[in-house]
Order: C-alpha cells, then structure tokens, then sequence
C-alpha cells in the first residue's frame, strides 16, 4: 500500500506540524492520524503498427507522478505481446490501486526504434481510461 501522509495527517507538507527528536531522545506523546486514501484504477489498450522484435515481457507501461508526491511515484505493469488473444495488436493494461494525482503515462520498450506518445493522466474520483500508441521505426 503506498501513502503520504505528514504529521499530525494532513497530505500537504506546507500543513505539516513539524516534530523535532533529538539523537537518543523518544516521544510517547505523538499520534499520526492517518486518513484513508482512495485509490483508483487507470486502465487502457496498447496499439502497435507493428510485432517484429517485442519479445515475451519486454513491454511495460508506466505511470509516473508529476506531482513529487512522496511514495506516489511509480506504477507498472508488464504487457506480454506475444499472445495472439484476442488481438495481436492490441494489448489491455489495469494498473490499480493509483493514488489520486497527475501523471505521466507511457509504454517502455526494451530494443531501439520505438515511439511511444506520453499521456498525461489526471486521476480524480473515478477510473481512468486511456490508449497509448506504440510505433516500431522501419
């Protein structure tokens, strides 16, 4: 589970009650109040022009936080192109559990002469669909 929370709870640093604890020094007297966080789901398709050279688990997308919000960074998944259902071309992707932010969405292959448009991605207070092109330079 990822989070970020200051103290005393509040998810702005500017908001945060700064607690000062010195080497060999506790304090008994502190108590986080951690709200929950909601999580959503960014969901899409990968569509590439192309096949020659993807090889089995060498396509992720990756969603990564424009915010610099503290453990909100990354979210991936790996994409197996290799199975041919139901579309060869096309590929599904779910990543879950994204805390609400901006993001930059985009499909990373390992090899050369690929393109990927990068999305940015707003998640809110509901899922989020999207489509990333994947283009092979011939």
């Amino acid at each position: 589970m990822r989070s970020a929370v200051y103290y005393p709870g509040v998810g702005e640093k500017a908001k945060a009650t700064a607690v000062e604890i010195g080497a060999g020094q506790t304090k008994s007297d502190i108590t986080f109040h951690v709200p929950e966080q909601k999580k959503y789901s960014v969901r899409g398709i990968i569509v590439t022009n192309d096949m020659l050279g993807i090889d089995v688990w060498s396509v992720e997308v990756l969603l990564i936080s424009l915010d610099g919000a503290p453990y909100s960074g990354w979210y991936r998944q790996a994409i197996d192109f290799q199975s041919t259902f139901p579309f060869s071309k096309i590929k599904y992707f779910d990543l879950e559990d994204v805390l609400p932010g901006r993001y930059v969405a985009y499909v990373s292959v390992l090899g050369g002469n690929w393109f990927t448009k990068k999305e940015e991605v707003k998640v809110t207070d509901h899922m989020t669909f999207i489509s990333l092109p994947l283009e092979h330079e011939k």
